[in-house]
């Protein structure tokens, strides 16, 4: 009889080119990939011994009978792994598999039996003809072989209704490309059973493949452009599988502390050589350890925060200190070096972290934290520093309010014509009184994010607007207060008309104090900013930038607004021992002097660095070489002494 072989000529092709698509794009990392991968392989096997059985061999002795033979049995054998390597492909994508195998001794069985039947009658098979025979070199099917298409349709069943089991773990698009490989290979195998001459099942399935590696294997939704590592939607999909299933993992959180200079000084695509350069370094460290039934995964988070996902034993210490060296190394940038500041924190899930919300709720807060270089191991912490590192901020916010755990403190203002203090900076402090300080770093972003920001705001408003009415500016030699305001402050409609209204209610003058917004914030004034600071400034109120330094904004730009002063964020004044920092400072202090605006720098923390600024005419200096933050009372005998003295 003969065979119509083409559609499998056309299946080999096509899987031929998933392959080579996989390892081109890099689709080789991860458990479901992997498996996947294993699928298009098996299918291919499968695809050349259908191909062998039947194609023309005329060219070989005898038409090689041996051949078609052997071919035969061998797709029989690897045919039978098609189905139960899909049921598994599906488990690892949805992250249920091993929960639905583990310690489940009936879906054990029900799963594994049918396949050893089948390889049990395809090995009997030369003893019984059941499934098939040769007689004259011609193929013939077996009385049982109907119990090969029962197998496979179990297994359709078993697939089908794991489906509908988990469900719920796998998003729609991918539910479809599952389900399609029902209605396809069910037709296909339909017409190959009624008429044999037509292989189309290999076709099919190839068909099924395609529209997976369409809708289920898409790297563009798990891989970062920039690092090639995985991104944050791949990390929470893991972490959320490994939680799901119940098994054992680490992960190791590293976070480049100074990864916001090197964006300032060198520019966005040195950084994107950088953040590559740091994973290539991270999976050499991985390759050197050797395979030793681990298994991991390198995420790119956010801007300088990294995480890898490992299964397997770790030694903690020592897997910190390899990532640590590895990271240490200079990276040249031009003609300069460039060194990582890093913080490392190890966990052992789920033993330090018990819900995936809780583990995704840590990494912000990590992320957000002023944590000090080197390595931590979670495990090792104490309970008050493991609470530290891992809560619900917006409880303590509430709590703050409730216990009145909110504090205004005033860090002092030099200014270096009139040699005395003349103003201060209102800081906003959480003390808590369970764990204490809690950074600004972590509750703004927090309360931006929950709405208690206009809570916090009013609050510092207030308590500002309150110390000028309690306290004579001018007797203390102040002239006014800055005050740190949000962008979801000023986006407020009412905001201009409440801070008025607060000002007639405390009875102070509009020159008593001013407002500031950072650099980063100013980016919304062409638009929604620049009508708050307009309607500010004609009421008398002055505004000051800043952070300027840490954003991507240009002097230009943000000039274009009714800005009286420009604070230098300290990043600059810590690096005022590179040549190139004190050019870029120079210029633009003295780009400030020639609008007629003012030059405030922050963070100067030695005499070196103060007397620098002084001798290059900087307006103002602000940091602890002169005075930290203050309580209040602390802050009035402060200024008072200092000014006096003065």
């Amino acid at each position: 009889m003969h065979r119509v072989y083409q559609f499998d000529v056309c299946a080999f092709l096509v899987l031929c080119i998933i392959i080579f698509s996989m390892i081109v794009r890099r689709l080789l990392k991860g458990r479901a990939n992997r498996m996947f991968l294993l699928l298009v392989i098996i299918i291919l096997s499968c695809t050349v011994m259908d191909m062998l059985s039947v194609a023309p061999l005329k060219a070989l002795s005898g038409g090689a009978p041996w051949i078609r033979i052997s071919a035969s049995y061998g797709y029989y054998l690897i045919h039978a792994m098609i189905l139960p390597v899909y049921s598994i492909f599906i488990g690892l994508v949805s992250g249920t598999w091993y929960v639905y195998m583990q310690g489940n001794v009936k879906a054990k069985i029900l799963f594994s039996v049918p396949f050893f039947i089948n390889i049990l009658m395809i090995v009997i098979n030369p003893f019984n003809h059941w499934i098939m025979s040769f007689r004259g070199g011609q193929y013939h099917r077996g009385p049982h072989v109907w119990t090969i298409y029962a197998i496979a349709f179990f297994y359709l069943l078993f697939t089908f209704s794991y489906l509908v089991k988990h469900k719920e773990t796998i998003d729609r698009s991918r539910m479809i490309a599952f389900t399609s490989i029902y209605p396809i290979t069910l037709l296909a195998a339909v017409v190959q059973y009624f008429m044999p001459s037509h292989l189309l099942e290999m076709f099919a399935l190839t068909t099924s493949l395609l529209i997976l590696m369409f809708f289920v294997i898409k790297p563009e939704e798990t891989l970062d452009a920039v690092s090639g590592a995985h991104n944050i939607t791949a990390f929470k999909n893991d972490t959320k599988k490994l939680y799901f299933e119940g098994n054992t993992g680490s992960i190791l959180l590293i976070k480049i502390k100074n990864d916001n200079s090197l964006v300032t000084l060198y520019g966005l695509n040195a950084h994107q050589n950088v953040v590559r350069k740091a994973v290539s370094r991270m999976e050499r460290v991985f390759k050197e350890r050797g395979s030793k039934g681990y298994l991991y995964s390198i995420y790119y988070l956010s801007y300088g925060l990294f995480a890898i996902l490992m299964t397997g034993e770790y030694d903690p210490d020592k897997l910190c200190e390899d990532i640590e060296n590895a990271l240490s190394k200079p990276i040249r940038l031009g003609d300069v070096g460039f060194s990582f500041e890093n913080s490392l924190c190890f966990l052992d899930i789920p033993k330090d972290i018990r819900t995936h919300e809780e583990l995704m709720s840590f990494v912000d807060t990590y992320d957000k934290s002023e944590v000090e270089s080197g390595s931590i191991i979670y495990s090792n912490l104490g309970e008050k520093d493991k609470i530290r590192f891992k809560f619900d901020i917006d409880k303590y916010i509430e709590r703050g309010f409730a216990n009145d755990n909110f504090k205004v403190y005033f860090q002092p203002i030099y200014s270096i014509k009139q040699k005395r203090f003349i103003s201060a900076e209102a800081l906003l402090r959480l003390i808590d009184d369970e764990i204490g300080f809690i950074s600004p770093a972590l509750f703004i972003p927090a309360a931006e994010k929950s709405g208690a920001i206009y809570q916090i705001g009013d609050f510092v408003i207030d308590s500002v607007f309150r110390f000028i009415r309690d306290h004579d500016l001018e007797k203390l030699g102040l002239e006014y207060i800055e005050i740190n305001i949000s962008t979801m402050q000023c986006m407020k409609e009412d905001f201009v008309e409440n801070v008025k209204k607060k000002m007639r209610e405390y009875g102070i003058s509009n020159k008593s104090f001013n407002f500031e917004i950072t650099e980063t914030a100013s980016d919304f004034l062409q638009d929604v900013l620049s009508r708050t600071v307009t309607k500010l400034h004609n009421a008398g109120i002055e505004f000051a930038i800043d952070d300027y330094g840490t954003g991507y904004s240009n002097l230009q730009r943000i000039l274009q607004e009714p800005i009286k002063i420009i604070k230098l964020d300290k990043s600059l004044a810590d690096d005022i021992a590179n040549v190139r920092t004190r050019a870029v400072l120079m210029s633009t202090m003295q780009m400030i002097t020639a609008i007629g605006a003012e030059s405030v720098i922050e963070g100067v923390e030695t005499k070196e660095t103060a007397e620098w600024f002084i001798a290059n005419r900087c307006d103002y200096i602000q940091g602890y070489y002169y005075a930290r933050p203050m309580p209040e009372n602390e802050f009035v005998d402060f200024i008072r002494s200092s000014n006096a003295a003065g």
